[in-house]
């Protein structure tokens, strides 16, 4: 038989698996060579395998894979059956597809996933922008006076604008780095479901920090302007 690294790691560290015996069921199989690992689904860490060759164990099912150049691949099935039926005419041949149509198969599962979480993530987002304009109208509210004051003595509508929006620009890079924290977290108890993507992209995690401080601050765009166009004396004559 022939074995991969991670067969040799495992049961001969030292390096010296070819020539030794396996026990294979009944048989007891030489060990010829070392190949390297090679993951038998896609988002999985290879594991030991070893390799038989066909003719001293033969099986009734064969996967035969053929290389195509350009253009769609399943254009050449007609004539692969054409071979075959000419080699031997009582072989069956199913189940073809091509490696892109595997891929994704493998893959749907994680995507209808990943597809879930980002509609999650959307509802999550227009909530929380919904909460800011709500909790960041009602701050606006409680200061009505103190903005009626500070126009009365000569504020700018500008200035009151960058007033109201600091307060929410802090509040929104508080959110941000709790949030990023527990991302972090969260992303390593679900990396199986980040096939090629590490738990470490840093330009992911600016992406979603920048999604919540934009909502933020456009939630507290309107307050803001409120506050800021309001009449002295009305705010003033507010209890």
């Amino acid at each position: 038989m022939v074995i991969n690294e991670s067969f040799a790691k495992r049961f001969w560290p030292k390096g010296d698996a070819v020539g030794r015996l396996v026990q294979d069921g009944a048989d007891h199989t030489t060990v010829v060579g070392v190949v390297r690992d090679v993951a038998q689904s896609i988002g999985e860490s290879p594991g030991p395998q070893f390799y038989r060759p066909f003719g001293q164990k033969p099986i009734t099912t064969l996967t035969f894979v053929v290389r195509t150049g350009s253009g769609d691949p399943v254009r050449i099935t007609p004539d692969i059956r054409r071979i075959v039926h000419d080699l031997d005419p009582s072989l069956p041949i199913y189940s073809e597809t091509t490696a892109r149509r595997m891929v994704d198969f493998s893959f749907a599962g994680n995507r209808s996933f990943e597809s879930l979480m980002i509609v999650f993530g959307v509802i999550a987002l227009v909530l929380a922008t919904m909460g800011v304009y709500a909790v960041t109208s009602f701050l606006v509210a409680q200061r009505t006076q103190e903005l009626g004051l500070r126009i009365a003595l000569g504020a700018q509508p500008g200035q009151l604008l960058a007033l109201v929006l600091r307060g929410s620009a802090v509040l929104a890079v508080v959110g941000a780095v709790v949030g990023l924290g527990g991302a972090f977290l969260a992303a390593h108890s679900l990396s199986h479901t980040l096939y090629g993507v590490g738990t470490d992209e840093i330009g992911i995690y600016v992406v979603a920090a920048g999604l919540l401080v934009f909502g933020t601050l456009a939630a507290s765009v309107g307050p803001a302007r409120r506050a800021a166009g309001a009449d002295p004396m009305t705010t003033l004559r507010t209890d």
